[in-house]
């Protein structure tokens, strides 16, 4: 029996850590970066302004970003540790989702909160298939017709204490996962 109940602790121990956010970022050179994601922006890079590049490590993955600005907008490129392009996010008010997308958040997460204040917004491109070049000109060039996700990072009121979370909702707002976020690290400034 104890063997049992210790075990199931463990499980819960693992199910609760996997739902934590830990990000930490590393500012690194160029030549750090995966030559595969260089290649992949290489025809893009002399329209960005403020390039800087990154490693995240989460304590179990490590991905390497791309940030900069194009077109007055913030942008952010990850990239697998093999330079595998994995999504696109950009920074935007929260305003400029459409109204559809905000009423379903707004109305899910007032079913849940007695409070919440949203933080950070992005629209998320997930790279699917096509050639890394095609996602990043489709996304740059505002011709994506995949779908289009939306990561919040909110602060939330529970239990008379606030909580900070990031939200993935769909392209019609609705909730596809959630993870706490532990100790959230300053956001690169790229100004």
């Amino acid at each position: 029996m104890k063997a049992f109940i210790l075990l199931l602790m463990c499980c819960l121990a693992f199910s609760l850590a996997a739902q934590e956010k830990r990000e930490s970022e590393r500012r690194i050179s160029p030549d750090e970066m995966p030559q595969t994601a260089m290649k992949a922006m290489e025809a893009f890079i002399p329209k960005w302004r403020k390039l800087r590049y990154f490693q995240e490590t989460d304590g179990t993955r490590t991905s390497y970003e791309a940030k900069f600005l194009y077109r007055g907008r913030r942008f952010s490129v990850e990239f697998s540790t093999t330079g595998i392009l994995e999504d696109i996010e950009i920074t935007q008010k929260y305003t400029y989702m459409p109204e559809s997308v905000r009423d379903s958040l707004e109305s899910y997460l007032a079913s849940k909160f007695k409070s919440f204040d949203i933080i950070k917004c992005q629209q998320q491109y997930r790279h699917e298939g096509a050639s890394p070049y095609n996602t990043l000109d489709q996304v740059l060039s505002e011709k994506w017709e995949g779908p289009v996700f939306y990561e919040l990072e909110i602060d939330v009121l529970k239990e008379k204490s606030w909580y900070s979370e990031e939200y993935l909702f769909d392209q019609k707002g609705r909730f596809l996962s959630k993870r706490r976020i532990i100790n959230r690290a300053q956001d690169n400034l790229l100004y």
